[in-house]
Formats: structure tokens, C-alpha cells, sequence
């Protein structure tokens, strides 16, 4: 067949309603095929093209679950749409790898997310110290307060060691069973309340497990170096100031000495 700009064509078909297909296949029975793109010889040209404002599109869900995929190379990886669910990326290794969830727009890495716009199971990095930036303008904050009273509050902070339980590293596998290091949830509420908030997990008896942030004890820890700072720099002034009053008295101790030696040097010459 010959496409619209002249060049040959395997299958051409052309829609001119809103409802008509251009090309309709159907498979009949499991891994059947309704339609294949291929290229020949190993040449790097698409198998597959749009052009313009075309789209490739699913047809309507039968029901909640189910999936349509994009299988790109082999069924190792693939782009999938999940009724009622969202979109994954998975390949070799990772299936649902990258999880779109729809309706909250939540993304998750190797997880379903359920609180934040980005979880990830497991650990993170990037490829160089220092902490994840945020905007901190002064022109886009009000009600602005010096943290007062810091080395107070870090005072009613426990930092707990403590390993996870059985049941919740079943639950994921990537946490190792080692010793760590951070707060429990339910006491750095009782400190920081606005830092404390439901992770979208649950227990075995359905309560909701909670997750922290911790950040305000770096800030916290930050402003009690600073009350240490001031603290020391006090002493330092009343320690300086009883060295002032010490080495007056030194002086003056030291010059009644003198007079003192005089004195008796006087006495010892008129004895004789």
C-alpha cells in the first residue's frame, strides 16, 4: 500500500470519523497478537511512529485491575496502565519498579505510595554531600521567630537505638537486620506534634504506622550550640572580670608586701 507522503506502506488504513479505526486488530486467545511492529535486519529505525498529534491508546478498562502494557524489546520491560490503580515501569529485575498512582498523583519506587509525592523503598543517594535543598526566602515567610529555648527542648528528645521487628522487615525485605538509630514516633510527637504524620502503612491489627521527620533537631541542635555559645562567652566575660579583680589584689597584696619590707627594714636599722 502507499501512505499519504508517497513512501511505501505495509498496512495502511485511514480513520475519517472520530469513532473509525485506521488499522483494527484483535487476539482471540492469550498471548495472542492483534498487532506486531517490527523492523528487519537489525536497522535502528522505529517500529512503531507517531506523527503530529496522534496517540496510542488502550481501549476502555473491562474492569478494576486490569492491565494494558507497552512491552518495549521483550516482556522483561514494559509500561503498564492498571485500572484503578496508575501506571508502572518495570523491567528486568524490578517489576513495577516505578509506580505512578493515580488519583493522589504519588510516586513510588519500588513501593506503592500512599503519603508523599515520592517514596522509596529501600535506601536513597546522590552523588554528592550535602542535604536536599528547599526554598527558604524570606520573602515568601511570615510570623518569623528566633528558636528560643533549644537546649530545653532537646532535652525532652529521646534518641533510642533499636532494630525493626520481624514482621516489618518481612514486609521489606531491603531492611537489613542491623542496630539504628532514631526517634519513636509517638514521643517526638509529644515535642515537635507538627513533624509526626500517618506513613499510609499499616499493622497486622490495621493501626496506621507512623513516620517523623526529624529535621527540626537539626535546626534544634543548631540554635543549642549557638544558647552554648552564649553561655560560654558569659562565663568567659565573669571569668575575665574576677581575673581583672584578682589581678588588682595581686597588685595591691604585692605593694603592701613592699611597704611591709620596708617597715621592718626601718625597725631592724633603728634597733640598732
Amino acid at each position: 500500500a502507499m501512505a499519504a507522503d508517497g513512501k511505501n506502506a505495509g498496512v495502511r488504513g485511514v480513520s475519517d470519523s472520530s469513532s473509525g479505526y485506521g488499522v483494527h486488530g484483535v487476539a482471540w486467545s492469550n498471548g495472542g497478537i492483534a498487532g506486531r511492529f517490527e523492523n528487519a535486519g537489525g536497522n535502528l529505525a522505529p517500529a512503531l511512529q507517531t506523527i503530529g498529534d496522534a496517540v496510542v491508546q488502550g481501549q476502555d478498562w473491562p474492569s478494576g485491575g486490569a492491565e494494558s502494557c507497552l512491552y518495549l524489546g521483550d516482556s522483561n520491560h514494559c509500561i503498564k496502565s492498571v485500572a484503578g490503580q496508575g501506571v508502572r515501569i518495570g523491567t528486568y529485575g524490578g517489576v513495577d519498579l516505578v509506580r505512578l498512582q493515580e488519583g493522589v498523583a504519588l510516586v513510588g519506587i519500588g513501593r506503592t505510595p500512599t503519603a508523599n509525592k515520592l517514596e522509596v523503598e529501600g535506601n536513597a543517594s546522590k552523588s554528592a554531600a550535602g542535604d536536599w535543598l528547599a526554598n527558604s526566602d524570606a520573602r515568601i515567610k511570615t510570623d518569623v521567630q528566633t528558636v528560643a529555648n533549644a537546649l530545653d527542648t532537646l532535652d525532652k528528645v529521646r534518641l533510642v537505638s533499636f532494630r525493626y521487628t520481624d514482621e516489618y522487615r518481612c514486609e521489606h525485605p531491603g531492611i537489613a537486620d542491623r542496630q539504628y538509630v532514631n526517634v519513636i514516633a509517638q514521643e517526638f510527637a509529644e515535642v515537635f506534634p507538627d513533624y509526626v504524620q500517618a506513613s499510609g502503612e499499616k499493622l497486622a491489627d490495621g493501626d496506621e504506622i507512623l513516620q517523623v521527620d526529624p529535621y527540626p533537631l537539626t535546626v534544634y541542635s543548631a540554635a543549642a550550640v549557638q544558647e552554648l555559645h552564649a553561655i560560654v562567652k558569659e562565663k568567659e566575660a565573669q571569668i575575665a572580670a574576677q581575673q581583672g579583680e584578682i589581678d588588682e589584689l595581686s597588685a595591691r597584696l604585692a605593694r603592701v608586701e613592699q611597704l611591709l619590707g620596708i617597715m621592718v627594714t626601718e625597725q631592724k636599722g633603728d634597733a640598732r
